[in-house]
């Protein structure tokens, strides 16, 4: 298996062996999006299963409703896990590259990449709610658009899901300003205090579900491997098939069997041996870059937005429910016609800034992740 090294790092210390750059042999790395393609067909299955089918059919056993909120909840923490991890690793390639972080162009790129399409989405809920066809309140669909779904504002379901996208937002707000703050030797072990203080608090105050706690926690794991190249080597060069398939059936048979308590710490820890390890599995790897599972990946985030209108319970509808095949098609077109736009707008911007703000400190032979990956959608 070909590894790659980088040069990100916080300027001190070897190169260092890291979970996925450049380890699909391209610049865009494949093992990332088919794990997007995995969290977000969790979330789709999961949520099929919990309400689609058990409202056609009510004899739904309670062990395969479990099991497909767990499958759903845990496409979402992939997603965390994912964003923690790249939105780190693309700050730390800026600063290492250009010698500084434009947070103008940071913010350009999130607001091009998240608000078109997810507007969009939130536009279509409006008009069907106002036309009868849904029963979602104008006030809920403001929440959502404030990002405010995870506060315990009433946000029901057409526009529940994006409670995690409230997550990711308030991530994306507060943490690329802190990190220029505590840039340096200081990183790390900021990120590790925060991770502990988020452990703790998640102990002491015990399973709750879609807790903010357990979400950041998820986040603030990706962000700490991103910026510790201790544990990407140790990920690189322990992480094989072995453990990796060991983690997959402690992690199976914890959400199948254990309490949601027992899982609080035991979960993320085994998920990110997962997520970050999946690299290191040849069998793995090759499922991930499946073209299929790629083009999942990419439109991973439409996905996640419009599966909620497709797939909710029967009675949730007043009239005709819409047919499952539509979702592909609604996603495709989110992708193509809004994201990619986006996302070109975006890096356009950037290459603008950069241009006018040029960095005597620039580093061209630093490697970097997808240049601007999807972000966590779920």
């Amino acid at each position: 298996m070909r590894t790659s090294k980088s040069t990100v790092g916080l300027g001190h210390g070897p190169e260092a062996q890291t979970p996925f750059d450049l380890r699909s042999g391209s610049s865009r790395d494949h093992v990332l999006d088919g794990l997007r393609a995995v969290a977000v067909m969790c979330v789709i299955v999961g949520h099929f299963i919990l309400f689609r089918l058990a409202s056609i059919n009510p004899s739904v056993p309670p062990f395969a409703n479990r099991v497909a909120g767990s499958l759903a909840v845990t496409g979402v923490e992939i997603f965390f896990l994912i964003s923690g991890y790249v939105i780190t690793r693309l700050l730390l390639s800026e600063r290492q590259r250009h010698g500084r972080n434009d947070l103008r162009a940071f913010y350009a790129r999130r607001l091009l990449r998240i608000i078109p399409a997810f507007y969009v989405y939130l536009a279509t809920i409006t008009v069907l709610s106002i036309s009868g066809y849904l029963p979602t309140p104008l006030t809920e669909t403001v929440s959502s658009a404030a990002f405010l779904c995870n506060t315990g504002l009433p946000c029901s379901w057409f526009v529940g899901h994006t409670w995690s996208l409230a997550v990711e937002e308030q991530f994306y707000l507060v943490w690329p300003s802190l990190f220029v703050v505590i840039f340096g030797p200081r990183l790390l072990p900021v990120i590790t205090f925060v991770v502990t203080s988020l452990i703790v608090f998640s102990l002491v105050r015990g399973f709750v579900p879609f807790a903010n706690n357990m979400s950041f926690l998820y986040i603030a794991i990706g962000a700490m491997i991103a910026t510790s190249p201790m544990l990407q080597s140790s990920i690189v060069k322990h992480v094989g098939a072995i453990t990796w398939l060991v983690a997959a059936m402690l992690l199976l048979v914890g959400i199948l069997l254990l309490p949601d308590r027992l899982m609080l710490v035991g979960k993320p820890v085994l998920l990110a041996i997962l997520v970050f390890g999946a690299a290191n599995v040849r069998a793995v790897r090759a499922v991930l870059q499946v073209r299929l599972v790629q083009l999942i990946g990419a439109a991973s985030y439409s996905l996640y937005l419009w599966q909620e209108l497709f797939i909710a319970r029967v009675d949730s509808y007043q009239g005709r429910v819409p047919p499952l095949w539509l979702l592909p098609i609604a996603a495709g077109l989110s992708w193509w016609l809004i994201e990619r736009p986006g996302i070109a707008a975006g890096r356009a911007y950037t290459r603008r800034r950069r241009k006018t703000h040029s960095s005597p400190w620039a580093n061209p032979n630093c490697h970097t992740l997808n240049s601007d990956p999807t972000a966590s959608k779920a």
